[in-house]
């Protein structure tokens, strides 16, 4: 029986890798635009860095086993710890603010489903050492100007602060334990389930039926934050201000880009990591219904692993959500003709120039292939034809004599006999 894949995992064939390298090149592009020195972390770490505050369900989906030293380990499930620990053993002593950037696989075992795979992708942009607004804008425009550049006409931001439901919760007597399963079952939308253990401690009845009613409130900024206001007063009003201070400094930016950007405020919104205590917001593209990316404020994190009191706003974006999302609603324009020469000798005489012009054509940032197979001209038209190739040069015993190409553009049928300079000065306007 011939091997197969394993279940949720996934042959990415050319044609996707072109998107891929495309969002990965301009996640590096903004790591460049933006300051974040990139850094490379390891695929296994210790099975307590993420146990410690990934939450319940990450938890559980982990690939976790015993290394030969017998050390429980495991393929991470998300970056962000890791880069935690990453700054706590190299960074802590550096000037603050640090931004470190970051492109990696995941791994979580879960049912695959649409979007949902057991191997996954993301980028990372992490912010150490600054609690203010600034910053929090900062990971915002980032998620955004990714967006514009990957062609993406329309977007929608959903945001909340998680501090203040983490507040009114914990001042009512729920343990942290019970607080991040609450905000575990409202990430995945289950009210009636968090609100049973929210009225397991606490006897105010109206207190739940307010938080309940923060379900149906989610919409446009100003009008929702006045509600929630209206609902609880001055336990949430601080961390309400400082989601509107953060958004209002965030319209500024947002007249820069032309993708268009909807900013929804969801009162119950919790992403399902524990480790969040402030802004927190995923990025969503119509017609697509999974979220992209995401990200917020994590000002406790460095010190749960033991580092110093540093507080870290991030953005993480999906890479193969975003790959998805754009094959199926970004409308890009692609040329049928690959970029591409080929370089084929029809004699043997001709392999050594051959092979020297392939090398120049190489060398000059024009991409070239050399024909290996010893194909006729006939046969070789026919694979480049097969291939998309642009441009076919032909060598044979006559252009090794006279030191010349014959250069074939398939896309207008002309053929015509030059010199190799003049062929590099054709293919460098074409193909530059």
């Amino acid at each position: 029986m011939p091997f197969k894949r394993m279940r949720g995992m996934r042959d990415i064939v050319p044609e996707e890798m072109e998107l891929y390298r495309l969002v990965e090149d301009t996640i590096r592009k903004l790591f460049e635009l933006y300051g974040y020195e990139e850094v490379r972390l390891p695929t296994i770490e210790s099975f307590e860095l993420f146990a410690k505050k990934s939450g319940e369900e990450i938890r559980r989906s982990m690939y976790v086993f015993r290394d030969k030293a017998g050390r429980e380990v495991a393929l991470r499930p998300e970056l962000t710890p890791s880069v935690a620990r990453f700054f706590i053993e190299h960074m802590l002593a550096k000037p603050k603010p640090i931004r470190l950037g970051y492109i990696g696989n995941c791994f979580r075992y879960e049912e695959p489903q649409f979007a949902r795979f057991r191997e996954f992708w993301q980028g990372g942009f992490e912010l150490f050492g600054s609690r203010e607004v600034e910053a929090d804008v900062e990971v915002l425009t980032i998620a955004v100007d990714l967006m514009d550049r990957l062609g993406f006409a329309e977007i929608q931001i959903v945001v909340n602060n998680v501090a203040m439901l983490r507040e009114l919760l914990a001042k009512r007597g729920l343990p942290d334990d019970e607080v991040n399963a609450v905000l575990s079952l409202l990430d995945k939308r289950k009210l009636d389930e968090a609100m049973t253990i929210v009225g397991k401690y606490i006897s105010d009845r109206s207190f739940v039926e307010k938080l309940a009613s923060l379900g149906e409130a989610r919409g446009e900024v100003e009008e929702v934050a006045k509600k929630v206001k209206e609902l609880f007063g001055d336990e949430v009003a601080s961390h309400v201000d400082r989601l509107l201070n953060i958004l209002e400094l965030f319209k500024s930016a947002l007249e820069k880009f032309s993708v268009r950007v909807d900013v929804v405020f969801d009162p119950l919104f919790a992403r399902g990591l524990e480790y969040y205590t402030g802004m927190i917001f995923e990025v969503f593209v119509p017609g697509f219904p999974v979220a992209v990316a995401g990200g917020g404020r994590y000002d406790n994190l460095i010190r749960i692993f033991e580092g110093d009191d540093t507080p870290g706003v991030g953005f993480s974006p999906g890479i193969d959500r975003i790959v998805l999302a754009m094959r199926s609603v970004v409308k890009r324009e692609k040329s049928p003709w690959r970029n591409v020469v080929y370089v084929v000798p029809l004699a043997s005489r001709a392999l050594g120039y051959a092979v020297r012009v392939a090398v120049e054509l190489r060398k000059s940032g024009i991409p070239a292939i050399l024909e290996v197979n010893r194909k006729r001209a006939r046969r070789a038209m026919e694979y480049a034809l097969d291939n998309a190739f642009r441009f076919v040069c032909f060598i044979g015993e006559r252009e090794v004599d006279q030191q010349l190409v014959t250069l074939k553009d398939l896309k207008t049928g002309e053929q015509r006999s030059v010199s190799l300079e003049e062929c590099l000065s054709t293919l460098l306007r074409e193909c530059g």
